[in-house]
């Protein structure tokens, strides 16, 4: 007997010892200790890849109530007000997305209660936006919104999810002034550098990682991501922030069309992360799944959480998360695809507090 318990142990301890042996062995989400990973909030698992969250409230960030059809965007805090840059879809459902989309900006007090309409930051054709709150040597604060279209016509034949043009105001009100990036860059995801340099993740060919010395660039190609790890599906909606300690990480939204019952089952989000941000790794452990809880208690499953976004505090630490939600848990149809199909394309932005306690 007692040899039999001394076996299980050592295999136990073995075991630990293998679950780690650097950093990267825990997503660069937390430090790998004695073999173990030791996880930074948000972070939990065995590998720290797994996003740990609060219940949400309901109604939803945006598109709940009042129902209107809204896709995803990203909240800054300028002045004690919580600004919300979302893509809401003016006519239709989001069907309708390549030719009714908006950028529309909405406010809050407070990350429990939901935003508010107060006006169209860029109008028709504008989608999927992330705002940066950044710094300007010449004029300090600037707010700058990067979208895919133009934000300046209605959909034709010409346009392409990667003609970008980007919007620029020093103010959250507006007005915002249109540039053009001069890069073909599908769902742009910004961010400035505490160092003010900023970067831009493309979803070209894989992620690719731009730098520029300004928000206007010129942009210049500096690290292309490895392929996505197998058996995940396709990868897209990159997120891109730096983490307290200086790491790099890209969270995104990844699907397959291999599942139409149980979207619970189904991929639907991925993470790379880097120390430097030239070289990537990723992991197969998704970050997060279709199910989310509430503050009543109850649970819901989503056909497809897309267009992932952080909120940042001024420390630069996530406290939560913004996405596009399929009320429907299934439609007929592959999962990924209820947020197009008719009479299941009534999409709305839902925000996710991620848990800061241990």
């Amino acid at each position: 007997m007692a040899l039999t318990f001394r076996i299980i142990v050592t295999v136990a301890v073995l075991g630990l010892a293998l679950a780690c042996t650097n950093d990267t062995d825990c997503t660069l989400s937390g430090e790998c200790v004695d073999g173990q990973c030791h996880c930074r909030l948000p972070w939990t698992g065995d590998d720290c890849g797994v996003l740990k969250f609060g219940p949400s409230v309901e109604p939803a960030a945006y598109g709940y109530d009042p129902n209107v059809t809204s896709w995803g965007g990203n909240i800054i805090e300028y002045n004690g007000i919580y600004h919300l840059y979302v893509t809401q879809i003016a006519h239709g459902g989001l069907k309708s997305w390549g030719r009714s989309s908006e950028v529309v900006h909405a406010t809050s007090t407070s990350l429990d209660k939901p935003f508010v309409k107060k006006d169209v930051a860029v109008p028709i054709l504008a989608h999927n936006p992330e705002v940066v709150l950044g710094r300007n040597s010449t004029n300090g604060t600037v707010f700058v919104i990067f979208h895919i279209f133009p934000g300046s016509k209605t959909a034709d034949t010409t346009l392409n999810a990667s003609d970008n043009t980007a919007h620029v105001s020093y103010s959250t009100e507006g007005p915002w002034q249109p540039f053009t990036l001069n890069m073909q860059c599908d769902n742009p995801a910004p961010m400035q550098h505490p160092n003010g340099t900023w970067y831009v993740v493309c979803n070209t060919r894989n992620f690719v990682l731009y730098r520029a010395d300004a928000f206007s660039g010129p942009y210049v190609e500096v690290a292309e991501f490895p392929g996505r790890p197998p058996l995940t599906g396709v990868w897209e909606d990159p997120f891109l922030y730096l983490d307290t300690v200086g790491n790099w990480h890209v969270i995104a939204h990844s699907w397959d069309h291999t599942i139409k019952t149980n979207c619970n089952a189904s991929n639907v989000s991925g993470h790379f992360f880097s120390a430097d941000g030239m070289n990537w790794e990723s992991t197969r452990t998704p970050p997060y799944g279709h199910e989310v809880t509430f503050t009543d208690g109850s649970t819901k499953i989503f056909s497809t959480v897309e267009r992932p976004k952080m909120y940042l505090n001024a420390t630069g630490f996530p406290t939560h998360m913004t996405f596009g939600v399929d009320p429907h848990a299934e439609c007929g149809q592959y999962c990924s695809s209820c947020k197009t199909t008719e009479g299941f394309d009534d999409t709305y932005t839902l925000l996710r507090p991620l848990s800061i306690d241990s």
